[in-house]
């Protein structure tokens, strides 16, 4: 039976959040969450909308801030974050920010029906120019979505809530060995911050590569222009490469053979560090591509270590579990939602560093963790697999 389908703005209001207030002076302990574009990834994860700033009903009324209802399907229509995927339902009423598109479903739609198809044909693919993404309201609303009986969407959301739910049990797991690994560092190595054990300082400076260039800023302006950007050919590696500290090897970007030839001191090579310097500024992850060649993109660093002083996981890890360094890098210090990493200041930022034989042994134990969540994360993407194909039929009509 052929399941009709409706235009997007035909059952459910196409919208946009508003300009974030400018000053911590508007935001409070208590109130309403304020979601911006940032806060997908965490929300995105099962944290609540109450670890999100939040806004009084005063601070609103003045500022004329719309209230968005629960059940609102909110995702990133602009930035970099448009490019991520992340789709959001919200379960409080909330205030957003003006990057953020938001959906709000009528009455002939389930919220979680549409939520469902709305990851299943995510709105990145309306994104025109990859190294611009902006994503059109009027784009989202002329998306057609298949619209069984009610009755039906509550069949097919149900279905997939269940495969979900395997899903998510097999996330936390990972979580799990994640929180082992971050226990098992401080037990190794102390607080980075009080540096409890004594272990000699140094600068990043004196850390870095002497056979390559230590620290490069990805290729901008007339080195790499917008035009020279293929759908295949040799990847360049951005913001997407790089989530939870662990490297991705995701990216949209490439370029040809002969474009890298001129690039190639942005080379990336196993074991070299990248750290997104804009948008979401102080990611940092270990690279280990499979493709014999890549380059860094305009919004990346690449930092090349001498290995016989400090191992690029141990390297991480330093600044992952003190954040605030990663803080001290950012070209301003006024909370802006768009700021730079400033290479310079990276350079002399002082760590402590661990005895190159208790380094070999932590990164020994963690190549074992590594294996455990690789296996877990097959097992994970068989059981997506699954949920997609659930997926891919229920959209089809086959259920």
């Amino acid at each position: 039976m052929r399941v009709p389908s409706f235009r997007i703005a035909d059952i459910a209001t196409v919208t946009a959040g508003q300009s974030a207030p400018q000053g911590a002076g508007w935001f409070s302990e208590k109130g309403t969450p304020f979601i911006r574009a940032g806060s997908l990834e965490f929300l995105c994860k099962g944290e609540p909308e109450t670890a999100c700033e939040k806004i009084d009903s005063d601070a609103a009324a003045r500022l004329n801030l719309r209230l968005f209802p629960k059940d609102t399907i909110v995702f990133a229509k602009s930035g970099m974050s448009a490019k991520l995927g992340r789709i959001y339902r919200l379960k409080v009423p909330s205030f957003l920010v003006s990057h953020l598109a938001a959906i709000i479903p009528g009455s002939d739609v389930l919220p979680g029906y549409l939520h469902r198809w709305i990851e299943r044909n995510p709105p990145a693919r309306l994104i025109p120019n990859e190294a611009y993404p902006s994503i059109r309201l009027s784009e989202i609303e002329n998306l057609r979505v298949p619209l069984p009986p009610l009755s039906k969407q509550m069949l097919i959301v149900a279905t997939l809530d269940k495969a979900d739910i395997m899903r998510r049990k097999r996330r936390h797991m990972t979580k799990l060995t994640d929180e082992f690994l971050r226990s098992l560092f401080l037990d190794m190595f102390g607080d980075p911050a009080s540096n409890p054990k004594k272990f000699p300082l140094a600068r990043v400076d004196e850390l870095l590569s002497t056979v390559r260039a230590g620290i490069r800023t990805g290729p901008f302006g007339a080195s790499l222009k917008k035009y020279e950007y293929q759908n295949m050919g040799i990847p360049v590696w951005g913001i997407e490469s790089i989530e939870n500290g662990r490297f991705t090897g995701h990216t949209s970007l490439y370029i040809s053979t002969a474009k890298f030839e001129q690039l190639s001191a942005y080379d990336v090579q196993d074991g070299d560090i990248l750290i997104s310097r804009a948008g979401t500024v102080g990611r940092m992850c270990v690279a280990r591509p499979v493709v014999p060649k890549s380059i860094i993109g305009t919004n990346l660093i690449r930092v090349v270590l001498d290995t016989t002083e400090i191992f690029p996981d141990v390297f991480v890890e330093l600044f992952v579990r003190f954040p605030t360094r990663v803080d001290a890098l950012r070209m301003n210090q006024k909370g802006n939602s768009y700021s730079f990493l400033n290479p310079r200041v990276l350079k002399d930022v002082i760590i402590p560093v661990p005895p190159v034989k208790l380094q070999q042994k932590y990164v020994s134990l963690r190549e074992r963790v590594t294996r455990v969540n690789k296996c877990l994360g097959e097992s994970y993407t068989a059981q997506d697999d699954l949920f997609n194909s659930i997926a891919q039929r229920a959209f089809r009509g086959e259920m």
